[in-house]
């Protein structure tokens, strides 16, 4: 499968909290802090979606909190805005 696909396979399990997906993918060495159309990442997208356990594996990972979407949000200021723990 293309590389990008995978990717944006990472971020659609973020969002829903598929760790066990989001290991395999990792597994094969995908960039963590890659972005879809939207400027999102996979912890971006786990953020939003208050995915804790997805946030948590994409961290230790080495996800960067700071990388901003195309709004200029973060992951950090996005969970910290919405009480996000």
């Amino acid at each position: 499968m293309e590389k990008n696909k995978l990717q944006e396979q990472l971020i659609a399990f973020s969002e829903t909290g598929d760790t066990e997906q989001m290991a395999q993918l990792l597994q094969q060495g995908l960039q963590v802090d890659f972005k879809d159309v939207f400027g999102r990442t996979a912890l971006m997208a786990a953020t939003q979606n208050n995915q804790i356990h997805a946030a948590a594996l994409l961290l230790k990972a080495g996800s960067n909190p700071n990388v901003k979407d195309h709004t200029q949000l973060s992951p950090f200021i996005c969970a910290g805005a919405n009480g996000f723990f």
